[in-house]
């Protein structure tokens, strides 16, 4: 069970989830609050998907993991309990139930990871630790955020010993506040507070085939997806853009072109030569780098891929 060189932790994970909604009905309960097709995730298979609102506005972007009786959604938010209250008020006469695992929980991000070698760790570690509940299954699943990340979720009880035996393969070394920043930038990893807020459509973050299934049928919110899907078309996009010199740039910058403010940054971060990358919202007309774009007077342009 081997890790490469550059494998890392993030130990504590900013504003890092879990959510599990548990009971016989849990799928069907995930399955109508969210845009992806989730009642068919096998266990430890998972997808990414927005919950959204009646009105179709996304409310969390988050990971959701099938297991028995159970679907685990995992990501970054800053009030878990109003995520919990939002899936608790459609929980009506299905056998399912949502428990908000920060407290018992210990949730972490692996870099330059073996999966399968991980996964061992865990279930080794586990059989020996005689104070886990029932209720606290350790999670691990790959998350689309860098090459090779996982995500490890663990009981209280279990994260110093599988931390020790990380260490002895090499897993030891602490990824940065500010390298984590630009890792999720990069991978157009939208944040509640940044790039999601009040009246943010699904297909405005541009992860319709990541995030979104199209024929699942209906669920909450999906009148309002459909139709946009219907059209072809939204007024404005996420989009990642790097600098093409170094500059200062923070949320809430403008971003120019032909003299004109055409969108505006929600996120950025610079960890290497100063060129910073940013997410931001650009207007219609300006998605694909059809025109020049400009933050500070400073070029910005797409990157490739």
């Amino acid at each position: 069970m081997n890790f490469s060189a550059r494998s890392s932790i993030l130990r504590t994970i900013p504003n890092g989830i879990r959510l599990d909604i548990v009971g016989k009905d849990a799928k069907t309960v995930a399955h109508n609050l969210t845009t992806n097709d989730v009642r068919s995730l096998g266990p430890g298979e998972a997808v990414e998907t927005f919950l959204t609102n009646v009105r179709g506005h996304v409310i969390a972007h988050v990971l959701a993991v099938g297991g028995n009786d159970c679907v685990s959604l995992i990501g970054m938010h800053p009030q878990p309990e109003k995520l919990q209250e939002h899936i608790d008020r459609y929980i009506i006469r299905e056998d399912a139930e949502v428990r908000h695992q920060d407290n018992t929980m210990h949730n972490m991000l692996l870099f330059g990871v073996d999966l399968s070698a991980l996964r061992e760790v865990v279930a080794a570690v586990g059989a020996g630790v005689e104070s886990v509940s029932p209720g606290e299954t350790p999670l691990v699943v790959g998350f689309p955020v860098g090459e090779s990340t996982a995500w490890m979720s663990l009981p209280s009880a279990m994260v110093d010993p599988v931390t020790r035996q990380l260490a002895q393969m090499g897993v030891d070394g602490e990824v940065p506040r500010d390298q984590w920043e630009w890792m999720r930038i990069a991978a157009r990893w939208p944040q509640v507070g940044a790039e999601i807020v009040e009246k943010t459509l699904p297909q405005e973050l541009d992860r319709d085939r990541q995030a979104i299934s199209f024929t699942k049928g209906c669920y909450l919110g999906q009148e309002t997806v459909a139709r946009l899907d219907a059209l072809g078309q939204v007024q404005k996009k996420l989009v990642l853009l790097v600098a093409n010199d170094p500059v200062d740039v923070s949320a809430g910058d403008e971003i120019t072109s032909g003299g004109q403010v055409v969108g505006r940054i929600t996120s950025a971060a610079s960890v290497e030569d100063g060129r910073p990358i940013m997410l931001a919202y650009v207007k219609r007309g300006y998605f694909e780098g059809q025109h020049p774009l400009q933050v500070h007077n400073t070029e910005v342009s797409f990157p490739p891929g």
